[in-house]
């Protein structure tokens, strides 16, 4: 069968050629699904068998066999990552998790192991509506969009927070790894832009205890130019969308332990 993906108004076609892997596939980018023709040609193959094993063809990277259909889903799921980042290429890529606190956004930057899928985790298992774990789209005058990707976060942590796997995604769940389809909890933010309330700079450490400072506006900029990930506009066209963010948006340094207390004290500065 085949099913469709898009954003920004432009269309990815995959076909999917093992009933096994309809449902996978279609729980990736359900957001952006959209319906297609039977006849379309797809842009993307998905398909194998436990006894020949599994292959994902199409885009740059070619035809590329795996041993378990998990790995060829996980593989089809970055090829259309970086294909739906590149309908949005005319932005701003930030390496960043967010949520919406009444109608505003809170964005967590920081690199990886900072603590971004954590936080974002329990915003969403608290109830609120979530622009992403890893990847948010920056528009003009401090507004973001979300990218709806699917959460994939250790195992330990969705035990932490409460939450049970989703037996649908387990077969895609990789070694000590769980998938998190945040349609589950508070859902996914709508995908108008929202304005920026606060933009904090993360960082896990034992401690259990929150604290957060204020951090000016300078630093919030560098923090942002360095959170800039590839598949978006570079640094030099960016700086000016990142420098209204950092104008009207609140600029603190968080340190936690407990994602829960960090996520709730980030939601109550809001």
């Amino acid at each position: 069968m085949n099913t469709a993906v898009a954003l920004h108004g432009r269309r990815i076609t995959i076909g999917v050629e093992h009933p096994l892997l309809v449902p996978l596939v279609n729980r990736l980018f359900r957001p952006y699904s959209v319906t297609t023709g039977a006849r379309t040609e797809p842009d993307y193959r998905v398909g194998g068998d436990s006894a020949a094993g599994w292959w994902v063809a199409g885009g740059s990277r070619g035809r590329t066999a795996f041993e378990t259909a998990a790995q060829a889903v996980d593989d089809l799921e970055y090829r259309l990552t970086l294909h739906l980042l590149g309908f949005a290429a005319d932005h701003p890529h930030l390496h960043a998790s967010g949520a919406v606190i009444d109608g505003r956004a809170v964005l967590a930057v920081g690199p990886s192991g900072a603590g971004k899928s954590s936080l974002a985790l329990a915003w969403s298992t608290s109830g609120y509506r979530v622009l992403g774990d890893d990847i948010a789209l920056l528009e003009r005058h401090g507004r973001v969009t979300p990218f709806a990707r699917l959460f994939g976060v250790p195992t330990g942590l969705l035990s932490a927070c409460g939450v049970p796997a989703d037996e649908d995604l387990d077969p895609l769940a990789g070694d000590g790894e769980s998938w998190f389809d945040p349609a589950r909890a508070g859902g996914w933010a709508d995908p108008d832009p929202i304005p920026v309330a606060i933009v904090a700079a993360i960082r896990h450490r034992a401690d259990p205890a929150t604290v957060i400072r204020d951090l000016p506006a300078s630093e919030i900029v560098a923090l942002l130019v360095g959170s800039l990930l590839e598949s978006g506009r570079p640094p030099a066209d960016s700086f000016d969308a990142i420098s209204e963010l950092a104008v009207v948006a609140r600029g603190v340094h968080v340190t936690y332990g407990d994602p829960a207390n960090a996520s709730a004290a980030l939601a109550a500065a809001v």
